[in-house]
């Protein structure tokens, strides 16, 4: 992501990083007795939730701002391109997704290994299927045993459409699709009992977690118009501080709203309303992000804070089996050591698979149209 200046904006691989922090965070508070330090100061009503909406938003963003790079060597067929489309953004973090899961695997069947044996193995190779083929959220999910990839799931499943759309006619879907689209599912969200809604309950023909997963791909689309917009303007110096204003209140607006006693369940769930013009101005570089985090030292953030996401749930998983009972703070020192050591063999698998790749697997795996 490019600032207006020319020079590169890691902005977002920084606030990437922080919301895996916050993911973290959220995945602790089944290790509680009471209430401990982060509820003191964040409001965890709808943290993680609102965490991974972000992530969305940023997704969706994204997509928009690839299609307009890539149009004129997007396929004639808007099909065939939303395939190529979510085929390259699959490649792109595969390899990282399968590399989390092995361990993953490792670590499940290790905490059920007094339940072992050749039936029980058989059956859940059976259940893993979903997981492995990334269709989990479409409602097939018997087992899941890394969880946070949800989004992950969701996130390809749910572009597929909306990049076809894109498609077919950018005007119509960015000006008109996308923003009823993601207030629909807004007001969908707001109007249910629990406003956070379930990634695994279903609606119609719809999971929760697809929803949710459209609803904030959408908010990324709105948020493109408004980049849009500052991209193709010619900012003055009052203009460019007026926004780096702005932008640094809008970001506040939702940390003070996170760092609060008043907070509540729909205030939270509102602040979401904030993310996708907060996300414009620091993509845009009009505002005051593009220059702060343009240095190459955070462009290693977003791999990070990738590896952190991936495997923090299986360090969970060990902490609850292994050693349960202990304080929150003790629980939470282990789950942190256990993520880090999953971390290096999630790297070292993709460093192994890499080599692999470029040794043989290559050729073995990529086929070659026949010749007539």
């Amino acid at each position: 992501m490019s600032g207006k200046s020319g020079g590169r904006n890691y902005f977002m691989d920084v606030v990437k990083l922080i919301l895996t922090v916050f993911v973290f965070i959220n995945h602790t508070l089944d290790f509680k007795e009471g209430t401990v330090w982060p509820e003191k100061i964040l409001y965890t009503g709808g943290l993680g939730w609102v965490c991974v909406h972000y992530f969305f938003v940023i997704s969706g963003f994204l997509m928009v701002m690839s299609f307009f790079r890539r149009r004129e060597q997007e396929e004639a067929s808007p099909g065939r391109s939303a395939a190529a489309f979510v085929w390259r953004k699959f490649r792109s973090i595969g390899l990282q997704y399968y590399a989390a899961l092995i361990p993953a695997v490792g670590v499940y069947l290790y905490t059920v290994r007094d339940r072992l044996s050749l039936g029980y193995l058989s059956n859940f190779s059976f259940h893993l299927i979903p997981e492995m083929l990334l269709i989990n959220r479409v409602g097939i999910d018997p087992i899941y045993i890394n969880l946070p990839t949800w989004y992950i799931q969701c996130m390809l499943l749910c572009m597929i459409p909306l990049y076809c759309l894109l498609c077919r006619n950018s005007r119509i879907f960015l000006n008109v699709i996308a923003p009823m689209g993601a207030l629909l599912g807004l007001s969908f969200m707001f109007r249910q009992d629990s406003i956070f809604i379930s990634a695994k309950g279903q609606d119609l023909l719809l999971t929760n977690g697809l929803i949710r997963g459209f609803t904030g791909l959408l908010c990324g689309c709105c948020g493109y118009l408004i980049y849009e917009r500052l991209r193709g303007a010619r900012l003055t110096k009052a203009q460019h501080r007026l926004f780096s204003v702005l932008e640094v209140l809008l970001y506040l607006w939702m940390i003070i709203g996170c760092f609060t006693d008043h907070a509540d369940t729909k205030g939270h769930f509102l602040a979401m309303l904030l993310i996708p013009p907060a996300t414009a101005l620091s993509f845009s570089g009009a505002g005051v992000t593009g220059g702060l985090f343009s240095s190459p030292v955070f462009s290693r953030l977003g791999g990070i804070s990738l590896a952190l996401y991936l495997n923090n749930w299986s360090a969970r998983r060990l902490v609850m089996v292994f050693f349960p009972g202990m304080s929150w703070t003790r629980s939470t020192a282990y789950m942190a050591a256990f993520t880090v050591g999953l971390c290096l063999v999630y790297w070292l698998i993709i460093a192994i698979c890499r080599a692999l790749w470029s040794h043989g697997l290559k050729e073995l795996f990529t086929l070659e149209k026949r010749t007539e």
